[in-house]
């Protein structure tokens, strides 16, 4: 865990910064994010959008439900690496 959350995530309310860390190296859709944090996934959705704007976290859509997304570290993972360790962690499910 940082030592201190970058400015632009420290200024936002509580369930961006739990989220911003649960992220942190990992790749993970917005139900695992709901697990992980115990906040809705239409929470999970909103805080990642403004998360996402301000380029702290990446995403893209599930390849199977459109109305899914993935989340990512863009620091830990390009879309391509974050895309292929999201396929391989569901294959071992």
């Amino acid at each position: 865990m940082p030592e201190q959350l970058p400015s632009e995530v420290a200024d936002e309310p509580p369930a961006a910064r739990l989220v911003y860390l649960a992220l942190e190296g990992s790749v993970l859709d917005q139900h695992d994010l709901a697990d992980r944090t115990g906040l809705t996934t239409r929470r999970i959705r909103e805080v990642a959008s403004t998360l996402d704007e301000k380029d702290m976290i990446a995403s893209y859509r599930h390849p199977s439900d459109a109305r899914r997304n993935i989340y990512f570290d863009p620091e830990a993972f390009d879309a391509i690496a974050a895309h292929q360790q999201y396929t391989a962690k569901q294959s071992e499910k």
